[in-house]
């Protein structure tokens, strides 16, 4: 339970229990963690505190793209934070938050281009069911491109130019904003 706190130190605190789950902090005398729990879903957030300064151990996975950095990159944590519906949006990461925000947004209005590396959506899922949601998504107008790379991007004064490839074609795509939802990972 406790990460980063020798288990000896640490003592488990039962936060709350509600509707959405369990929230757990796990303590001691010099660090703090924080974890999430939704049953059956597992780890949804985990943040750790130490002498007071916060950072979270796991974070938006960003892919290595030349030119897609800085702060104008859009993750699943930054999207929130937009004021403004985006008009164009392009979304790298075919996964259940991908596919999620996807959708969302071109209910919202936004034109929606949904770009996934693997042959089809949801890989990890069962092809039949991430067909379904395939077809579901097509369906509120999102341009699904599965088998597709960007390689390059760049950011003009009137949005996103990303250089993408699909098998031997390439492209570019433009957007108004870059979501990258292509997974978590550690932030050491």
């Amino acid at each position: 339970v406790a990460i980063g706190v020798p288990m000896e130190q640490a003592r488990v605190k039962l936060v709350e229990i509600d509707q959405l789950g369990l929230e757990a902090a796990a303590r001691s005398a010099r660090h703090a963690v924080f974890a999430s729990l939704l049953p059956g879903n597992g780890l949804l957030a985990l943040a750790h505190h130490r002498d007071d300064q916060s950072y979270s151990l796991i974070e938006p996975a960003l892919p290595d793209i030349d030119g897609l950095h800085g702060p104008d990159v859009l993750t699943s944590e930054s999207i929130f934070e937009l004021t403004e519906r985006p008009r164009r949006l392009a979304i790298l990461g075919g996964g259940a938050v991908g596919c999620e925000l996807a959708q969302a947004f071109a209910r919202l209005g936004t034109r929606v281009h949904l770009l996934e590396a693997s042959p089809r959506l949801l890989p990890r899922e069962d092809a039949d069911a991430a067909d379904v949601i395939r077809d579901a998504l097509r369906g509120d107008g999102v341009t699904v491109m599965t088998g597709a790379t960007a390689h390059h991007a760049v950011r003009g004064d009137d949005g996103w130019h990303l250089t993408i490839t699909r098998g031997a074609i390439s492209d570019t795509l433009d957007a108004d904003h870059v979501l990258v939802a292509a997974g978590r990972r550690a932030n050491t």
